[in-house]
């Protein structure tokens, strides 16, 4: 048995066992490394001979993420070398909260695969027939290194050695892996083609959008074009983001923007959109390599579209796109999502892993492995399950923070079914009106309604998909003023107003807002119709029936 010696210099930690060593190398120490050309070559090497390798294990995705996001993550690599030859590469990270690395190594840590969310399979490399000894020897050094961390790996890929976690009393002790299933759509199957022809639902959606003006699919390849349309992309994937899981990533993390483009320029996106008319429609922004496409970047459509299901629509076109490329695999991920159903021609299993030795932690990861393998088994959806648990939480948390600041009741719903006004007369004035703007609804601030952030988004998202457009006043990056105009039907037809936000500091300027919004829906809109205005916040109703040349009634 060869004699395991473990040698400390600095912030690098060594593991010897004969003709291998194995070496920790934490912020500096790796950027040191990186320098040397020779091991940017054997990294390559490496990523090319692995076969459970993925494109986010590659320099060209895993550098760019150490260096735009330099100020949030700490690298921390480990690698292992045979006879002087790279054979084992590990990068991971910790957030880097200041503080120094002996610090560090005495706190309760998470240590997370390079990409962190940007990343969805997070996995070492090795040469064939190393992979369970380089990883094991890479966990004892991190272990020894932050023995209170909890190591976190989002997704495995298939192939992936790992029966040491279940064969191996000491990693049985401290390991929780769960089996997820990944649906993959096969590119180069003889069935491929029939796989992707358009229902005949979807070809009704299709023409319809054709009658409407010139539909395009292309295939962004130029780096300005991509720098170009990402800010239309960004705003999509935010408003679908939030309204889906009330989560903003472009607007909470701006770096990621520069991250995308890094990638982009290094040759392992693949970007296509969808065209009306010269406005992106749907857009989709994946991983490449290795002859695989990843679902994992940006999956998005237009709201004001969304009728004609854009996205799905979308869907089919790059799948066929890809499969005429070339591209052996379509990977859509884990997820469980209908529409990854519907194209998934075959399915894998991948794997997340914890390493942990705290112990409440450990059975709190096994007792959501537990709840997740029973709600499977009973034909839920576990994703669908915990994000109606987290929305109903949320909900709960805003309500009650409403009700302690005294402002639920101020805001509520009034009782009355609905309130209605006549359209003051036409004034003019300098507030800037926008039409549809996805951005200044994405500036929505609490205070201006009794719903949460969350509810307004769902509620904005349900709006456009029934054919209303929103006008709004926002200034300086806060949302002011928000109306929805649609045609209603009662004795008579109308074009109605509803205002469902009024930021408290402008109130005195609702007559001015509606005024501004009925001249510009006139001149949007090409037509006119008798206007009314309907509101069902308290304290919107109470302003509007207090402000001049308007009087309530009710059809």
């Amino acid at each position: 048995m060869q004699e395991l010696v473990i040698h400390k210099h600095k912030d690098q930690y060594r593991v010897d066992t004969g003709i291998s060593s194995t070496s920790l190398l934490i912020g500096k120490e790796f950027w040191e490394l990186y320098a040397d050309n020779n091991f940017q070559k054997n990294w390559d090497s490496l990523y090319r001979n692995c076969s459970w390798a993925t494109a986010f294990q590659s320099r060209e995705f895993v550098m760019p993420w150490y260096q735009v996001f330099a100020k949030e993550y700490l690298p921390v690599v480990v690698t292992s070398h045979i006879n002087g030859e790279l054979c084992g590469l590990l990068t991971m990270a910790l957030p880097n909260s200041g503080a120094s690395i002996d610090q560090l190594g005495l706190s309760r840590i998470q240590i997370i695969g390079a990409g962190a969310y940007e990343a969805e399979y997070q996995v070492w490399l090795a040469e064939e027939g190393v992979g369970e000894f380089f990883i094991k020897e890479a966990l004892f050094l991190l272990k020894e290194r932050f023995p209170k961390s909890d190591i976190l790996f989002r997704f495995l890929p298939a192939q992936t050695p790992i029966g040491w976690t279940k064969t191996e009393k000491i990693w049985q002790s401290c390991c929780v892996i769960q089996e997820f299933k990944r649906p993959l759509l096969e590119l180069q199957s003889a069935s491929v083609a029939q796989h992707l022809q358009i229902t005949r639902q979807h070809k009704t959606k299709y023409n319809r959008l054709k009658r409407t003006g010139n539909l395009v699919f292309e295939k962004i390849t130029d780096s300005e074009q991509f720098t170009t349309v990402l800010n239309d992309l960004a705003e999509q994937y935010d408003f679908r983001q939030g309204v889906m899981f009330n989560m903003n990533q472009f607007r909470e993390n701006p770096f990621k923007k520069d991250f995308l483009i890094q990638l982009f320029r290094n040759g392992i996106l693949h970007v296509t959109i969808m065209r009306l008319n010269n406005e992106i429609i749907a857009a989709m922004v994946a991983v490449q390599g290795k002859n695989w496409v990843h679902l994992q970047g940006l999956n998005t459509h237009s709201p004001f579209h969304a009728k004609n299901s854009p996205g799905m629509l979308h869907f089919f076109m790059l799948g066929r796109c890809l499969s005429n490329e070339g591209y052996n695999i379509f990977d859509l991920t884990p997820g469980g999502d209908g529409y990854k159903e519907r194209f998934a021609t075959a399915y894998d299993q991948v794997y997340s892993l914890v390493v942990t030795d705290n112990i409440p932690y450990r059975l709190k990861r096994r007792a959501r492995k537990l709840i997740y393998d029973r709600l499977i088994k009973s034909g839920h959806r576990p994703m669908s399950v915990e994000l109606n648990l987290k929305k109903k939480l949320y909900t709960l948390r805003h309500q009650f923070k409403a009700i302690s600041h005294g402002n639920f009741y101020r805001y509520k719903k009034a009782d009355a079914s609905h309130y209605l006004y006549k359209i003051p007369p036409l004034l003019s004035s300098k507030i800037p009106i926008s039409i549809n703007s996805l951005k200044d609804l994405l500036n929505f601030e609490t205070g201006g309604t009794h719903v949460s952030r969350w509810e307004f988004l769902e509620d904005a998202m349900r709006r456009f998909e029934n054919g209303q457009h929103t006008y709004t006043w926002a200034e300086g990056g806060r949302l002011l003023c928000c109306a929805w105009l649609y045609t209603t039907e009662s004795q008579h037809k109308y074009a109605c107003f509803e205002i469902n936000y009024c930021h408290p500091e402008v109130r005195e300027h609702l007559r001015e807002f509606l005024a501004k919004s009925e001249t510009v829906a006139a001149i949007y809109h090409k037509a006119y119709l008798p206007y009314v205005i309907k509101a069902t916040e308290k304290q919107i109703c109470k302003a509007l029936e207090l402000t001049e040349n308007i009087q309530s009634f009710k059809f």
